[in-house]
């Protein structure tokens, strides 16, 4: 007799209701607003869609570029009209095929609208992902509440629902977390969903490491033989199927750092050797970190929503919960992220950091209110005395 498939547990479903409701109202107007192009990374990824199309990468870069669509991306860097800079800087962009693909998929029915859109839709199912994955652990309103704080945030709004692929990248990282989840939870017959989603990621943003930095710590952490070796098999199948789009797609990582120590220009043949790179990394890292800093100070509710989830995530006890270590991992391989592409970016690259952070969050109201339950019935708990007859205190 065949075994009855398991339900889907009914707060999942609630909590991905309301949080595609909640980003739903969020991005509402988003639908209607003129897309901001001002990102020459757009721009990109515009012409990307039209090579899906059958385009050849030099006709659809100039078709983009040359079009008043990169008229705001010009007018902040002038170098981004020269064509030359366009070659250069168009290899960072090789690999990540996924947006632009689906952006060409959806301009018969959304037009010039389809890449943002696409985006809007990353934005949504980035919501949907979260708040699974906070449900698997907490209550449905805890989840909710840190989900909704998570989608309101300026630099939330703002870079995932540009035409870019953050959206994406965002959805695609906690949803590798989630099915890592999964497959611990439930078996390796789930193992296909882990591996359709980083090939997915792997060709959407560089942010393999997160997920893998998950699982790093909770083979480290985690004493449970056998969650041990399904983390391991997860880590090697992640492994194998990202690979292919580091080694056959992209730029090296000394172009990359070359080019963001040019401050995005062409760079020199001398400013392109290891040597240089190393000589002035360190200044690299070290002013990045004062942006960041500066920039939670600026945005206060930004900077305690990281530095308080954070925080909290690391500082209270996880037990053996596989959700705080993959959580505590997959911050730790953001790290790695950020020094292989150490750049300041208006907190564009530091949304990765949210999955964590509302983690934390969630532990901290659970500890909290464990907390105040625990006072409230030791101050409601009667004293013996109380429960003396009068006869008993007369006697």
């Amino acid at each position: 007799m065949l075994a009855k498939p398991r339900r889907v547990p009914a707060r999942w479903l609630l909590a991905a209701v309301g949080a595609l409701a909640c980003a739903g109202a969020l991005s509402f107007s988003a639908w209607s607003d003129t897309p901001n192009w001002s990102n020459a990374d757009s721009l990109f990824y515009q012409a990307m869609s039209l090579e899906v199309e059958g385009q050849s990468a030099q006709a659809a870069r100039t078709r983009v570029f040359d079009s008043p669509l990169a008229q705001p991306a010009i007018l902040r860097e002038p170098s981004v009209g020269q064509p030359a800079w366009q070659v250069f800087e168009g290899q960072f962009f090789r690999r990540r095929w996924l947006v632009p693909t689906l952006a060409a998929a959806a301009r018969p029915v959304a037009g010039e609208r389809a890449l943002p859109d696409v985006a809007i839709i990353g934005y949504l199912l980035f919501a949907v992902a979260l708040s699974l994955l906070l449900a698997s652990r907490f209550p449905v309103v805890v989840s909710l509440g840190a989900v909704a704080l998570c989608l309101a945030l300026g630099p939330t709004r703002d870079w995932a629902t540009r035409p870019m692929t953050d959206s994406w990248g965002l959805a695609l990282a906690v949803a590798a977390m989630l099915s890592a989840l999964v497959v611990l939870s439930r078996g390796n017959k789930w193992l296909p969903l882990w591996i359709a989603i980083m090939l997915a990621l792997s060709f959407t943003r560089d942010l393999a490491l997160i997920p893998l930095g998950g699982l790093a710590w909770l083979m480290w952490r985690d004493h449970d033989p056998a969650r041990r070796r399904s983390a391991l098999i997860l880590a090697a199948t992640g492994i194998v199927v990202t690979i292919p789009a580091y080694l056959l797609f992209g730029a090296s990582l000394r172009s990359t750092l070359a080019s963001i120590m040019s401050r995005f220009e062409i760079p020199t043949a001398t400013h392109s050797t290891w040597s240089y790179i190393a000589a002035h990394y360190p200044h690299l890292i070290g002013t990045t970190l004062k942006t960041d800093l500066k920039y939670a100070g600026h945005y206060p509710v930004v900077g305690l929503t990281l530095g308080v989830g954070l925080v909290a995530l690391f500082a209270l006890p996880a037990k053996r919960d596989a959700l705080v270590f993959i959580a505590r991992g997959a911050t730790l391989g953001w790290l790695i992220v950020f020094a292989i592409n150490p750049v300041f970016t208006g907190f564009r690259y530091e949304l990765l950091l949210l999955p964590g952070a509302a983690v934390g969050l969630c532990l901290l109201v659970a500890q909290l209110t464990r907390w105040h339950t625990h006072r409230r019935s030791v101050r409601t708990k009667p004293h013996p005395a109380t429960d003396q007859t009068l006869s008993d205190l007369v006697v």
